[in-house]
């Protein structure tokens, strides 16, 4: 059972994926982990798909789902953060954001412009291969 002045952990930077009557799927740094909504401790501000904000947890909890690092302090090494984008699958695409952006390459508007000539490049040099290939 847990008690009211029980440590707490607070991460910030949390997105909630998906969510079922029984548990919200939140995205924190680059692991996803399912999370059932009397989990969340008084300070949290996610609660639903799309959410984007804190979850407030406990420290027992936290530590036994290996959450406790992503509490710590700013000084801590910090693995690169996941691109906010979703893939054409639908599930949340891993890559690393870029540093400017809260996108990776591939997803971020501002680099549309380079993604379409790079692309270009890619299917002309391809096209001129395979004309080659058939002579």
């Amino acid at each position: 059972m847990e008690h009211e002045n029980e440590k707490t952990v607070e991460i910030r930077d949390v997105t909630v994926m998906r969510q079922t009557d029984l548990a919200l799927l939140c995205r924190i740094e680059n692991l996803h982990l399912w999370i059932a909504p009397s989990r969340l401790q008084p300070g949290s501000t996610v609660a639903r798909k799309g959410d984007v904000g804190t979850l407030v947890l406990t420290h027992r909890f936290a530590v036994e789902r290996g959450l406790a690092s992503c509490g710590a302090s700013a000084n801590a090494p910090r693995r690169p953060t996941s691109c906010e984008s979703l893939r054409k699958d639908g599930l949340a695409c891993c890559t690393p954001r870029r540093h400017d952006s809260r996108f990776c390459f591939r997803h971020d508007p501002a680099t549309a412009n380079e993604r379409q000539t790079s692309e270009a490049r890619l299917a002309n040099s391809s096209a001129r291969r395979r004309g080659k290939l058939t002579q």
